[in-house]
C-alpha cells in the first residue's frame, strides 16, 4: 500500500548514526545472532523494541527482526514484517526464519566480499 512506502534520499549502503547502538534497543542484534520476533511492537517490551518509532518510520506493527551472520561477523538483518495490524508469529514462521538465517548469511559474506571491497 502506497501509505507503507519508505523512501531513501540515497541508492545505496550508508554509514549508521552515531549514538544508534546506545539508542536502538534491537542494537542487541550487534551481540546477539537470535531472532526477535515481536507480535506487537506497541505492546511489546520497550527494553526490546522502540514501538512507537518502528511505526513512525517503518509503519510495521508486527516483526521478526533476525540478524544474518556469518564468521560471527553481523551482515544485515532479515526483517518480516506486517504493516498497521499485530500479528502473532507461529512455530512454522520460526522454523522458516531460522532456516533463512542458517543459510543466508554465507550468502552474505560473499556478496560483501565480492561487491563492497
Amino acid at each position: 500500500k502506497p501509505e507503507f512506502a519508505l523512501t531513501r534520499a540515497d541508492d545505496g549502503w550508508q554509514v549508521e548514526p552515531d549514538g544508534l547502538v546506545d539508542d536502538d534497543p534491537m542494537s542487541l542484534a550487534l551481540r546477539d545472532p537470535a531472532a526477535l520476533y515481536i507480535d506487537d511492537v506497541l505492546t511489546a517490551d520497550q527494553s526490546l523494541v522502540n514501538g512507537p518509532y518502528e511505526v513512525e518510520h517503518f509503519g510495521h506493527q508486527a516483526l521478526v527482526h533476525a540478524p544474518i551472520y556469518n564468521d560471527g561477523l553481523m551482515y544485515g538483518i532479515l526483517e518480516p514484517c506486517v504493516m498497521g495490524q499485530p500479528r502473532v508469529w507461529s512455530p512454522s514462521d520460526r522454523a522458516t526464519v531460522a532456516m533463512v538465517q542458517s543459510r543466508i548469511g554465507p550468502v552474505a559474506a560473499a556478496y560483501v566480499a565480492a561487491n563492497c571491497t
